[in-house]
This record gives structure tokens, sequence and C-alpha cells, in this order.
């Protein structure tokens, strides 16, 4: 919230990349979409709820 504050964007603008359960609901509070990327810490079925879900990092650019 506060980056997108400083930055001066609203949610829809905004993604959060995550790799935990905690990640989603963060930005599921935030009211923005959830990247869960599956090289970290969660596992692919702790992470269904997310927008998104890709094997790695990497993966983001095609989607950006």
């Amino acid at each position: 919230l506060r980056a997108m504050t400083q930055l001066g964007l609203p949610p829809e603008q905004c993604v959060m990349v995550g790799d935990t359960t905690a990640d989603l609901l963060a930005a599921q509070a935030a009211g923005i979409r959830a990247v869960a990327v599956l090289c970290g810490f969660g596992r692919r079925r702790e992470l269904e709820e997310a927008d998104l879900r890709l094997d790695s990092t990497a993966e983001l650019t095609h989607w950006l």
C-alpha cells in the first residue's frame, strides 16, 4: 500500500509477486492481483488462489 501511494498508482495497475500464502493474503488485503511463483517456499496447492501461478520469477517478463 505504501509503495502504491508513493508511486501514485491505483491497485488495478499493481501486482504482488510472492511464494507463500501470506503473500497472497497481503495482495488480497491491498486489493491487488497476486502472482505466485512456485520456485520458493509455497506449494502449488497452497497457492491456488493466486491470479497467476508461475514456475519461476523469470516467467514474469512474459506477463508484465
